[in-house]
């Protein structure tokens, strides 16, 4: 009997909305519920990102399908809305995570950092060029301490930029490329003593 998961064989299981619970730190677990309730059914699914917020391991969706059209319209709090916001930074279309990024880019709550350091390591450079612009915005202690806290997802992003940059701008320099740019600013808030 074959009991590995399906992560483990590297399928790829439908994803539940119920699966978002896990996109957040469980002290707020009540608002997630309440931010996820106002989505349709998920019809695919992907392997989340694990990275640590407040001592907990969160799995960062890789992309949500959710019909946007059809998100329920209901009375939800800041905190819920951002989280929400937060999710559709997942979404399958580049505007869908544009908008929302803009939503969430200065909130301060600690779970924000993993959201958009994630849309660093996209091909969507738009996105880039707006991490970059609201640079000024972010709250640097939040940032570092995520930064610090997963050495590994930094490493990681810094990976994908390498590739887009080698595979597509190549004949750009490196300063010329937002993406390193704005990796530089990650790699040198955690490299501050605090």
């Amino acid at each position: 009997m074959d009991v590995t998961s399906a992560a483990q064989r590297g399928t790829v299981k439908p994803q539940d909305n119920k699966d978002l619970l896990r996109a957040f730190p469980s002290s707020v677990r009540d608002d997630v519920l309440a931010a996820v309730s106002v989505l349709p059914e998920n019809p695919h699914g992907g392997r989340p990102s694990q990275v640590r917020v407040n001592s907990e391991t969160i799995e960062i969706p890789t992309r949500v399908y959710h019909n946007t059209d059809s998100i329920a319209k209901r009375e939800l709090s800041g905190t819920q809305w951002h989280l929400l916001s937060c999710i559709l930074t997942r979404h399958r279309d580049g505007y869908v995570r544009q908008n929302h990024l803009e939503q969430i880019i200065s909130c301060s709550y600690p779970w924000v950092p993993a959201y958009v350091i994630q849309l660093l390591g996209e091909y969507v450079v738009e996105i880039q060029q707006l991490i970059e612009a609201r640079l000024k915005d972010l709250e640097p202690s939040v940032y570092r301490t995520f930064l610090l806290a997963n050495p590994e997802f930094l490493a990681h992003t810094e990976q994908r930029v390498i590739s887009y940059w080698d595979c597509f701008y190549r004949t750009r320099k490196r300063d010329d490329y937002v993406r390193f740019r704005v990796l530089h600013f990650f790699k040198e808030l955690a490299a501050e003593k605090r």
